[in-house]
């Protein structure tokens, strides 16, 4: 009489154990040395990856890391949309201010020039609403947001500014205002006289401004300032000595860029012995 069917299930159960634990034995007394490390390396890996504590660390690293990249992500969207904004206010600040100029060296009579300025004249359509005092105060607080150290002085503007004939006209240069009884028909060959180098000034300013190379600088630095909540100078200008120097600077950084953000090139103050200068 054969083996009850429980009884047969119960020895193939045993002779199978049997196997594994020979094959195990095996297997362990063949084990290498290199073998057995690399078994001891990944049992504690296993064991620290399970640690609830690790786990935890591991979310707030991560946490910290998507942090990170979207702040400098925004600080250099934000670097290149008020960089933008700054540079259109003092492009057409500077049109405009030519514009004074050359209307005051060809007005005929002071009422002519009063309604001539009155017509608020406007370069750029985003700013057809606002006066020069309006993009002046604009461009004053724009200014605080960017680091001009490096940038090139302008000696002509500055000469004409602390020139003491200049005084007496320098709102109509620079804000195209005359305010009614402060100016007469006998002033107008000193506004004559004045209006060639305020405009000579006005063309120097713009090419000085072309010559300047803008520079975001969202380093880790600003970047942990931007996550703490503060405001940090993420934008500077330097003068590039020369439209030549300029453009191989921007041809670097075109090549090399990450399209994150610009390449940081050595400023004339760090290698080349450049001047530095503060521009109001």
């Amino acid at each position: 009489m054969g083996l009850p069917k429980h009884e047969k299930l119960r020895s193939a159960r045993d002779r199978e154990f049997q196997r594994k634990v020979i094959e195990a034995l095996v297997s362990k007394s063949e084990e290498t040395p290199a073998s057995s490390l690399l078994r001891r390396v990944f049992g504690r890996i296993l064991k620290v990856i399970n640690n609830g504590a690790f786990l935890a660390a591991l979310g707030i690293a991560v946490s910290f890391g998507v942090f990170y990249h979207r702040t400098y992500v925004e600080c250099i969207g934000d670097s290149r949309k008020f960089l933008g904004e700054y540079n259109a206010v003092r492009m057409e600040v500077l049109q405009r201010q030519a514009y004074f100029a050359a209307t005051a060296y060809a007005a005929k009579s002071i009422k002519d020039l009063q309604n001539t300025l009155s017509q608020n004249k406007y370069y750029d359509r985003q700013f057809r609403e606002d006066t020069m005092v309006d993009l002046l105060a604009r461009q004053a607080v724009q200014a605080t947001s960017i680091d001009m150290r490096a940038v090139a002085p302008d000696p002509l503007r500055k000469m004409l500014e602390q020139a003491e004939a200049f005084q007496k006209y320098k709102p109509l240069f620079f804000t195209g205002v005359i305010l009614e009884g402060t100016l007469t028909d006998s002033d107008l060959p000193a506004i004559k006289q004045l209006a060639t180098p305020a405009l000579q000034a006005d063309a120097l300013s713009l090419v000085l401004d072309f010559r300047n190379v803008p520079q975001i600088e969202c380093t880790p630095q600003n970047i942990f300032a931007l996550m703490w909540g503060e405001r940090p100078i993420t934008i500077r200008k330097f003068d590039a000595g020369s439209f030549v120097e300029r453009e191989k600077i921007h041809q670097q950084i075109e090549a090399q860029r990450n399209h994150l953000a610009p390449l940081s090139p050595t400023l004339p103050s760090e290698g080349t012995g450049g001047s530095v200068a503060t521009k109001p």
